[in-house]
């Protein structure tokens, strides 16, 4: 399979990739001209479905106009456009005054954005997440530094960060 080749780093065929229009593009631009233009490209858009289904995305929860969002973590969110994965307004520890009552998110039962059961997710042979081509689960940031900021805030990560605060290390290692 060329998919295994590939993570393999064993000379796959092609290199496999997801390529798809951000949501909100359907409502900021001629949705006929949009879905044309993936036509004219089966490579990167090979499952590409009917007009009606490719043009009326629904937006999850975190991607939604004007609509606030608490992730697990206790962060929320806000975006300004459906379809864009917003901003986090207000972190959940902006300083360390809560930091001993804080409990993150038990991984083995929720996403970056929500609660799951990661059993009947991997016996339905979906995807969670952004994309349905493969199998695969969203992570997020896919990185700890952004989910610390998430939680922190950026300014205070990186002035505690240069003062060596211990708290910083301990967030980290939750």
């Amino acid at each position: 399979m060329n998919l295994l080749k590939a993570i393999h780093f064993d000379h796959p065929d092609s290199i496999p990739m997801i390529f798809h229009v951000n949501d909100s593009c359907w409502h900021h631009y001629n949705n006929e001209e949009l879905y044309c233009l993936m036509a004219s490209h089966p490579v990167l858009f090979p499952d590409l479905s009917s007009f009606e289904n490719t043009t009326n995305p629904e937006f999850p929860d975190y991607a939604r106009k004007n609509h606030l969002f608490i992730d697990p973590w206790g962060c929320k969110w806000q975006t300004n456009d459906d379809g864009i994965i917003g901003a986090v307004i207000e972190h959940p520890l902006e300083t360390w005054d809560e930091f001993e009552k804080y409990n993150p998110p038990d991984p083995g039962k929720t996403t970056h954005w929500s609660p799951i059961n990661w059993g009947e997710a991997a016996s339905s042979k979906s995807s969670v997440g952004f994309f349905k081509s493969l199998n695969s689960a969203d992570i997020g940031h896919g990185h700890t530094f952004l989910k610390l900021i998430d939680i922190h805030g950026y300014e205070n990560s990186i002035l505690d960060m240069a003062d060596e605060k211990p708290e910083i290390l301990q967030l980290l290692d939750m």
